[in-house]
């Protein structure tokens, strides 16, 4: 049964487990690079307002980029409003092999 489970993990889950490793500078400019693309990715109306958290993961030939955004929205009514999400995102990029670049997930909560 152990084995069965072990197997499922693999093809259910992340086929090549390999830790994160946390970003200390989250203002290095790769960083800076991978939110912002992140925040234009999730839309005009959200703009990006601090990095939290960021740590990156190996993953095939590239690098899976794991984001925590803060971000903010403003609704477009007669009385604009503004709404603040966190955000966690993942950004694989395989640029130093190819032009592969993709926001993978992303999942807001609001925050206000």
């Amino acid at each position: 049964m152990a084995a069965l489970e072990a197997r499922a993990q693999v093809v259910m889950g992340d086929p090549f487990p390999v830790k994160l490793t946390p970003v200390a500078n989250v203002s290095a400019v790769v960083i800076q690079f991978m939110d912002s693309t992140a925040a234009q990715k999730l839309g005009s109306e959200y703009s990006l307002t601090q990095v939290i958290s960021a740590s990156t993961q190996v993953y095939g030939e590239g690098t899976l980029y794991h984001l925590e955004l803060a971000v903010s929205k403003s609704t477009s009514s007669t009385q604009p409003t503004v709404n603040n999400y966190t955000c966690k995102v993942k950004v694989y990029d395989q640029r130093p092999f190819t032009s592969y670049f993709e926001m993978t997930e992303f999942y807001c909560k609001l925050s206000n």
